[in-house]
């Protein structure tokens, strides 16, 4: 049993240290790629976001009257929960 186990063993560490030799990565090309990537991509993500225009003036106004009206409900509920 014991010989099995430590064959099975040295298989499994032998087999660790071979495979990643075998299977080397050039980083230096893959950063290339990214970059590229990058490069052609940016200029298409950035253009419809450009595009979009807020009102956030608006928006915050229509937060703030949302957080009153929520906020005096709020308020109302918890002093009936200290009178009970």
């Amino acid at each position: 049993m014991k010989r099995a186990l430590f064959s099975s063993a040295a298989i499994l560490i032998a087999s660790a240290v071979v495979s990643p030799v075998s299977q080397a990565v050039d980083f230096d090309q893959l950063r290339r790629e990214n970059l590229e990537k990058d490069q052609n991509n940016l200029g298409e993500l950035q253009q419809p976001h450009l595009r979009v225009k807020v009102d956030f003036d608006q928006l915050r106004r229509e937060n703030l009257e949302k957080d009153q009206n929520n906020f005096d409900e709020l308020r109302d509920q918890h002093l009936d929960v200290k009178t009970i």
